[in-house]
């Protein structure tokens, strides 16, 4: 039972570790905020999400974390498990795209590889998503 559960614990961690990042960088936070956002060849930002953008990415990582609870039946008296199975395999296909990404910027086929955004997607960013993305299917299936 618990190997079953390990990809939903795993997962909403996970989610509730890079939630808790975004509030405290919508709030001026300044630890690790360095090389967390693309940037083209001259080092300019190709997005400046600032502090209502971060805090929807904040909202929506805490609403996957809810999701990938969800895939333990706690809400199943709210929502349907299907809608909860449905939205987790979601979250793994947003991840998948997330980590082949755009083919310039982010994941593993961009053409920008040498700023310091484009060694920690290559390093650590497009991993993550993969491996978000591998457990969300793991975890539809629990």
């Amino acid at each position: 039972m618990f190997v079953m559960l390990l990809p939903i614990v795993i997962n909403t961690c996970v989610f509730i570790f890079l939630s808790a990042i975004h509030f405290y960088w919508a709030f001026d936070g300044k630890w690790g905020v360095g090389g967390v956002v693309p940037v083209n060849a001259e080092g300019r930002q190709m997005l400046d999400p600032g502090k209502f953008g971060t805090i929807i990415v904040a909202l929506g990582l805490l609403a996957f974390a809810l999701v990938t609870v969800g895939n333990t039946g706690v809400f199943d008296a709210l929502v349907g498990r299907s809608v909860i199975i449905w939205a987790t395999r979601g979250i793994a296909l947003l991840f998948t795209l997330r980590a082949i990404g755009d083919f310039t910027y982010v994941g593993f086929f961009k053409k920008i590889k040498n700023t310091t955004f484009a060694r920690n997607d290559t390093r650590i960013f497009s991993p993550l998503c993969v491996l978000i993305a591998v457990l969300s299917i793991m975890a539809s299936m629990a």
